[in-house]
């Protein structure tokens, strides 16, 4: 075991390099009150006396400790204090010969001090003058250290930094929140694993935390402010060495409205498993987080990005642009001219709030089916606006996954959100182009915009916005939407709702060849109604050169334009009267076949339904020949007949001969 002084002999002198008689010495454990035992010998097995009691000479005997890194408590015989006591983070066997009996003000003063061989260890109470910042406790150095922890006094003696964790104070770095610390930040980050923050303070240009090694670690204490003072002013991770493990918390850093974006992991290489925590980011111009490189196993936990006025269309609260995983919990995103989160690599977000973005709330845009954002019980609220910023004009979307006209590609998981509010939005959830998204809803409703919709000349965004809730687009693009789970909403009358809760559309699904856009039929969701297609029977067509039944399916053969097949759904009473104040969705298979123009869609008709959308069709752009799946939805006012209109060619304009075989039509209700 180390003896706790070295090889060399311990003596206490006071202020005058006077010995102290009989001084009393009491080791604790570094930065505490906490008695540590030490002992006479080095196989720690007599222990002293505490405290221990130096000679007359001042001297104390020698002392035994485990390794490790100790405060030391000294005071006269009687207990009275004596200037320059504790010392903290002393080194057991570094070979301090002595307890610090002067003080130096500041590091010029030390710098121009002899100091005497014996003494071991120095304290300096500020830089440029004592009191300006944090102490600081030296050792002796055998040679340069070659940082700026390091100093010679007047002998050429080289003295190291003790303390195992830096304050940047102790290397010159003003709290003033104006003057640029960023040299002596990345100073402190060039010799220390851990950087102490305390106070506010500037950076100019790019703090490269991962420049000097793995596990950099900036930790803030209390209330500790970075001011941004220019548009470079960032910190970086990865930036010229990679960052495993590097660490920032416990700061609020203000960009200022000038930062283009205040903490960034860069693509130059990698940031694996990098920790950003409790620490808030405001007045960014791009993106508050923007995240590129390889980024595996990176996690964000309790971060807050918001209150971005000078943030433009294009901006986004937290971007994450490549590679993952990474992940977060109890974040929030908002107040962002842009996005509040905008990915394009797998992600997993937990308890995290997004909201107010103008633009929207979550843009997601994979590029392969393997990238996946899952989101699980997420706050989602007030889409199309910043708080007190007003709302300006645009079609903002809740949540997009966009997927660049990709298949197969990735999407978005939604897992029981906490709080589901549209507020100001034109659309709620979009899966478009290739991506996906699976809803699973939990219990809570989705409220729809604060406003109801009022045609105004101009458009005033005041009047609101039309909302709908679901749209599936890109025809043939693989794109589809999931709900799992019973479907509540927190609307009725869009003319008449005592909850301020509108929306005047539930949806719009374009058909796809890959399997049906709006995908339900699982827990909560209940199928009222299913066509019979072994007979024609019960079914009216019009504008058909023959209609029949084969193998199981309707036959229809258009001659002309307004081609339909449909009849009234035979729904129980029981199930019909449970549909009121919820929503239905129609399905159906078909398969379009032969040359020519067709227009192939379905639809529900009826006086109490309500909040639907012109049907969307597959035309012979689309191809023929392939099974085609359709999604068509509809809000339920009051218990009145349903028609179910299955229609192999809706155009009223051109004519179409083609044959079109329907396999299946199936009303379900998505809350039963």
């Amino acid at each position: 075991m180390p003896r706790l002084f070295g090889d060399s002999i311990l003596r206490a002198t006071d202020s005058d390099d006077e010995p102290v008689p009989g001084a009393l010495l009491t080791v604790y454990e570094a930065g505490t009150t906490t008695e540590v035992p030490t002992y006479s010998d080095a196989d720690l097995s007599i222990a002293q006396s505490v405290p221990v009691v130096a000679s007359s000479a001042g001297v104390f005997p020698p002392v035994y400790v485990p390794p490790g890194t100790y405060k030391l408590g000294v005071t006269t015989a009687s207990g009275a204090a004596i200037s320059g006591y504790p010392v903290d983070n002393v080194v057991a066997g570094v070979g301090i010969t002595s307890v610090i009996s002067k003080d130096f003000d500041n590091r010029a003063a030390a710098q121009a001090a002899t100091i005497a061989s014996d003494v071991g260890a120095v304290r300096l109470l500020g830089y440029t003058t004592a009191g300006d910042g944090e102490t600081a406790q030296y050792k002796r150095a055998a040679s340069s250290p070659g940082h700026a922890g390091s100093f010679q006094d007047a002998e050429d003696n080289w003295w190291e930094i003790a303390n195992a964790k830096v304050q940047v104070e102790q290397l010159g770095a003003v709290a003033d929140g104006a003057t640029n610390a960023r040299g002596a930040l990345q100073s402190a980050l060039s010799f220390r694993s851990e950087v102490g923050l305390t106070g506010s303070y500037a950076i100019s240009g790019a703090v490269d935390v991962s420049a000097a090694g793995y596990f950099r670690r900036i930790i803030g204490q209390g209330q500790t402010f970075i001011q941004m003072l220019d548009a470079a002013a960032t910190f970086a991770f990865g930036e010229t060495a990679a960052a495993y493990g590097c660490e920032i918390g416990h700061v609020r850093i203000e960009g200022n409205d000038v930062a283009l974006v205040p903490l960034r992991m860069a693509e130059i290489s990698f940031s694996h498993h990098v920790l950003v925590h409790d620490t808030m980011i405001r007045g960014y111009v791009d993106f508050g987080i923007k995240v590129e490189g390889n980024n595996d196993g990176s996690r964000f936990e309790r971060v807050i990005i918001e209150n971005a006025p000078s943030s433009h269309s294009g901006s986004a609260a937290f971007r994450h642009l490549e590679v993952g995983p990474i992940s977060g919990i109890n974040c929030t995103f908002a107040n962002c001219n842009g996005w509040s989160y905008w990915g394009d690599y797998q992600a997993n977000w937990t308890d995290c709030r997004f909201t107010f973005g103008v633009q929207g709330l979550i843009k997601f845009t994979p590029t392969k089916p393997t990238r996946v954002l899952s989101i699980r019980g997420p706050y989602i609220e007030n889409v199309g606006f910043r708080s007190g910023a007003g709302v300006p004009t645009g079609s903002p979307i809740g949540i997009l996954a966009d997927g660049g006209d990709i298949y197969p590609n990735g999407g978005i998981v939604i897992d029981s959100p906490q709080k589901f509010y549209a507020g100001w939005a034109s659309d709620l959830i979009v899966a478009r182009d290739g991506a996906w998204i699976h809803y699973i809803t939990g219990s809570v409703p989705i409220d729809g915009n604060t406003v109801p919709f009022t045609p105004a000349s101009p458009p005033d965004p005041q009047s609101g916005r039309q909302l709908q809730l679901f749209s599936v687009l890109g025809i043939d693009s693989g794109s589809f939407l999931r709900i799992e789970g019973p479907l509540k909403t927190n609307f009725y009358h869009v003319t008449d709702n005592p909850d301020g809760s509108y929306a005047d559309f539930i949806g719009r699904f374009q058909p796809q060849s890959q399997g049906y856009p709006l995908r339900v039929g699982g827990n909560g969701h209940k199928r009222v109604w299913a066509g019979d297609m072994t007979t024609t029977t019960g079914w009216t067509s019009s504008n058909l050169s023959s209609f029949t039944s084969v193998s199981g399916r309707l036959r229809a053969v258009c001659d002309g334009t307004g081609c339909n097949v449909f009849q009234t759904a035979a729904i129980s009473k029981a199930d019909s009267e449970c549909l009121v104040g919820k929503i239905i969705v129609l399905q159906m298979t078909a398969t379009p076949k032969g040359a020519g123009p067709f227009n192939l869609n379905c639809g529900l008709q009826g006086a109490g339904l309500s909040k639907m959308t012109t049907a969307s069709s597959w035309t012979e752009e689309a191809g023929s020949g392939s099974r085609t799946y359709h999604s068509f939805v509809a809000y339920v006012e009051s218990d009145e007949d349903i028609r179910v209109n299955l229609r192999p060619n809706d155009s009223g304009s051109e004519a179409s001969t083609s044959e079109v075989d329907i396999h299946e039509a199936e009303i379900w209700v998505l809350d039963a």
